[in-house]
Order: structure tokens, then C-alpha cells, then sequence
């Protein structure tokens, strides 16, 4: 697995806001372009972004007139946005490059599977943190983690890559390996015969499926 030197970043909602500013920290403003087609870049450019009342300083890219492939790409949309979102990016996803989706719902990632192949998605949640964001200023303390894991009998290559740069290049954000996806509350209402083969038929209050051991 190459090293992640490039994270691209697509939503600037409150999750997109955190994950940009932790990435741009890491890796420095130019290797982490903040995406998104022309006229959305121009409105951020205008308005800017706060993140926990210190002001953004991100690195706005049209996606249209960026060639090169980056090494992460951060689905951070909401989910009516993901096939937008996946159509603007799709020419910046090359073969090493692993997608990571924060949408937390139960099929996000298999929907970038479809799109770009299973190979290249890290199957995560995004949780315990605490983020709202008002306008054009995000606030969020703790900033949680991503609990990472693969489908029981499905090992995608990207799996191993992810938990290196998330300790090692993205500091303070942190991971946790888990032995199965962890869902997202839209799991807890969906029937158990069209729940994804990962999802435990045993839905905790916490939603969970399964419970990780160890987690209080």
C-alpha cells in the first residue's frame, strides 16, 4: 500500500469540516484539495468556513480542473448528494486510491463499491463525536473516531492501508478496528430479511451490529 501524501475532501458539512481541518493539519493545506464543482467553490471561497471559532484555511478545488488522483478521497455528503458527489470525483479515484464514506448509513459503501470497486473502500463509522454546525462555523468537541472494519469474508486491500494513516499522519483523529461494520441508526428500522449480510440480526440500543467487545 502506498503512503497517503494526498486526502481529498468532498462535503463541508459538520463531518466534512472536521475531517478537512484534521487532514489539512496532517498533511498540509495543498496535499488535501477540498472538492467540488465550480459554482460550489465559489460560494465557498465567498462565505469561508470556522471550525471550532478559528477560520478555515482549506484548499478549494474544483474537481473538474483537477487531473491527478489522490490517494483518500472523504465522502462527507449527505445522502442524496452521494451519486453527485461520486459522478464529480470519480476521475480523481485511481488504482491505489481508498474511499472512505461518513454518511453512516448502511449502504454508502456498497454503493462506492458498485461505482469504483470493493477494493478500494474502507468500511467505517464515524462516532462519538460531538459536532453541530450553524452556517458557516462548525463547532465539535470530542472529535471521536472512525470504527473501521471489513464484511465478514471480504479482506479489501484498502483495509490495510487506512489505520496507518489515520494513527500516524492524521493526529488527533483516531480509529478503532472492529471485528464487523458498526451500522448507523437507520439500521435499527431496517428489516432484518434486507439488512446488508454484515449487519447482526441482534441490534443494540447503541446500534451496533455486533456489540464490539471491550467498548463500554
Amino acid at each position: 500500500m502506498k503512503p497517503i501524501q494526498t486526502a481529498g475532501v468532498i462535503g463541508l458539512g459538520s463531518l466534512g469540516v472536521l475531517y478537512a481541518t484534521l487532514f489539512t493539519r496532517a498533511l498540509g493545506k495543498v496535499q488535501v484539495p477540498v472538492l467540488a464543482d465550480g459554482a460550489r467553490i465559489a460560494r465557498y471561497r465567498k462565505q469561508g468556513f470556522w471550525y471550532n471559532d478559528a477560520p478555515c484555511n482549506f484548499n478549494y478545488t474544483d474537481a473538474a480542473a483537477r487531473t491527478e488522483p489522490v490517494d483518500l478521497l472523504l465522502f462527507a455528503v449527505k445522502f442524496g448528494g452521494l451519486q453527485n458527489a461520486i459522478e464529480t470525483c470519480r476521475h480523481l479515484v485511481g488504482p491505489d486510491t481508498l474511499l472512505i464514506s461518513v454518511l453512516n448509513g448502511i449502504s454508502s459503501e456498497e454503493i462506492l463499491g458498485d461505482a469504483f470497486g470493493p477494493e478500494h473502500v474502507v468500511w467505517c463509522v464515524a462516532e462519538r463525536m460531538a459536532a453541530k454546525k450553524e452556517g458557516n462555523r462548525v463547532v465539535c468537541d470530542p472529535i471521536g473516531e472512525l470504527a473501521v472494519a471489513s464484511p465478514p469474508g471480504r479482506t479489501p486491500a484498502a483495509s490495510s492501508g487506512s489505520p496507518r494513516f489515520l494513527t500516524a499522519s492524521a493526529s488527533p483523529m483516531s480509529y478503532r478496528r472492529t471485528s464487523a461494520p458498526t451500522c448507523g441508526a437507520s439500521c435499527c428500522a431496517t428489516p432484518a430479511a434486507t439488512r446488508p449480510p454484515w449487519c447482526s440480526s441482534a441490534i443494540t440500543a447503541r446500534c451496533r451490529c455486533p456489540e464490539s467487545p471491550g467498548i463500554p
